[in-house]
């Protein structure tokens, strides 16, 4: 018994974890994907944003801002990125880095044309050097696709060292989009901080905050309040905030926040304009969009449980 575990593609996109003899008895988990060949229309009428993130978002993305969408496990962090991908001129060549094929942009050729879709590979046995013989990390990934002249890189998630070399992508690419666990905006511009810490034990926190600012043009947080397991409940998934970065001299990170939640946990705008906003009118994009009463959300989510909590 070399692996007492297998990580496997399906044909639908779907992918199976099982194992066996590592516990009382074998199991075997498929994780779906409902929403792949979606885009930010789809993410309205599901009810994820309004018109006024519809539009911000949009032409974010197409202006070329790197992006950190962040949310919790489950909250649709990697349907959000695809609907953000497929706002893109078919033409544009991607690269998607990956642990395991999620985002799958190379299977939608009417979508993208020109994609260089890599998965990270886990290796064998340890060679000299430590590490399994055969192993590609998402790191090497991420170098790799530095030298195939694409447009833009996506990382799936951010989870560990390959975080310097998503920075380095962000600084020398034009619009990279990633994912992060965090609980809110400003969460994940800590959790960022960390990751990087970690990955070069040699540096200070003030670095890390100054090379996520220098980088991270836009955090989109989505929220997800799951009520499912109560009686008629279900699982709600909507933006909840966003805000644009950049360097300040005190505090190495300056934070607008372009959105906030409302009463129901929305995002809605503040009235504030990001420091870039002259980039994003070059792509169509009207700042009447972020007045507070440009909000367009449709009826209350009918909620079982009000959050009474101060946000």
């Amino acid at each position: 018994m070399v692996r007492p575990w297998l990580r496997l593609a399906l044909p639908d996109g779907s992918r199976m974890a099982a194992e066996a003899w590592l516990s009382h008895r074998p199991s075997v988990t498929i994780r779906k994907h409902p929403y792949i060949d979606t885009d930010l229309a789809q993410m309205k009428a599901l009810g994820a944003i309004d018109d006024s993130l519809h539009a911000f978002l949009s032409a974010a993305i197409r202006a070329g801002k790197n992006v950190m969408v962040s949310g919790d496990a489950g909250s649709g962090k990697t349907t959000l990125v695809r609907a953000l991908l497929n706002e893109l001129d078919p033409n544009e060549r991607l690269a998607t880095i990956e642990a395991q094929y999620e985002l799958l942009m190379h299977r939608l050729p009417h979508r993208h044309q020109r994609v260089w879709a890599a998965e990270a590979q886990s290796g064998g046995e340890v060679g000299v050097d430590g590490r399994p013989v055969g192993e590609v990390s998402l790191t090497r990934l991420i170098e790799l696709s530095l030298q195939k002249n694409v447009k833009r890189i996506v990382v799936g998630e951010v989870v560990g060292e390959e975080v310097m070399a998503m920075m380095e992508a962000m600084q020398g690419g034009r619009g990279s989009v990633s994912t992060v666990h965090a609980h809110s905006a400003l969460d994940t511009v800590e959790r960022l901080v960390t990751l990087i810490t970690r990955a070069r034990g040699n540096l200070d926190t003030a670095f890390g905050y100054r090379l996520v600012a220098q980088n991270v043009d836009l955090i989109v947080h989505i929220s997800l309040v799951d009520e499912s397991h109560l009686e008629g409940g279900r699982k709600w998934r909507h933006v909840d905030e966003v805000v644009a970065l950049e360097v300040s001299r005190d505090t190495h990170v300056a934070h607008t926040r372009i959105f906030e939640p409302d009463e129901f946990g929305r995002a809605r705008p503040t009235g504030a304009l990001p420091p870039w906003i002259s980039d994003v009118e070059r792509h169509g994009f009207d700042a009447g969009w972020l007045d507070p009463a440009a909000s367009t959300w449709g009826p209350a989510p009918d909620l079982l449980v009000r959050d009474r909590g101060a946000r």
